[in-house]
């Protein structure tokens, strides 16, 4: 059973990556019934959110795929993405501050995956800014990578200034651009 439902997750995943979102969702669903599992949850959330445009049904799975994670942490990266996307921003921070104080095999793998998913949504959303404070942050904090999270701060920055919504993560932001420019000595 474990096998054939993982078998369909990874079908699912395959079809959701080239942008075959229906029959990704069928694949991810029968994978679900045959047995729930960790992987075809995250993929739910990202369908839940990308495809059918329902970020509470795509928290939901979340949290299903938290139950399940064992020590992998991709889960949290989701659960932050989507308080960020619903305006929860204090509880978002939050959580990626767990992100910061946790690390898990293969991370690195997913960090590329977030990178790839924050820039494509700012290219169809582009009034989502709070994914340049994520790539920021996930920059600075996960990557060590200072003149790119800088870059991306300051884009947060300037695009929060007439936003009063943003002012806890404008914030933020403006603490660790602080931070970067004493550490690249700037």
């Amino acid at each position: 059973r474990a096998l054939l439902a993982e078998e369909n997750f990874l079908f699912a995943k395959s079809l959701s990556r080239q942008g075959n979102f229906p029959d990704a969702e069928k694949h991810m669903n029968l994978s679900l019934t045959i047995e729930p599992n960790y992987g075809s949850y995250l993929l739910k959330s990202i369908i839940e959110f990308s495809y059918k445009n329902d970020p509470k049904e795509a928290q939901k799975a979340v949290y299903k795929a938290r139950e399940l994670a064992g020590s992998d942490g991709t889960w949290r990266y989701n659960e932050g993405f989507l308080l960020m996307y619903t305006e929860r921003f204090d509880e978002a921070l939050k959580v990626y501050e767990g992100i910061i104080d946790n690390s898990y095999f293969n991370e690195e793998n997913t960090l590329v995956e977030i990178y790839k998913f924050n820039e494509d949504f700012l290219k169809e959303h582009p009034k989502m800014i709070q994914s340049y404070f994520i790539l920021g942050f996930l920059k600075y904090k996960k990557d060590l990578n200072y003149p790119a999270a800088l870059e991306h701060f300051d884009k947060f920055i300037a695009e929060s200034v007439s936003q009063p919504k943003y002012l806890v993560l404008r914030s933020r932001a403006e603490e660790y651009k602080k931070e970067l420019k004493n550490l690249m000595n700037l």
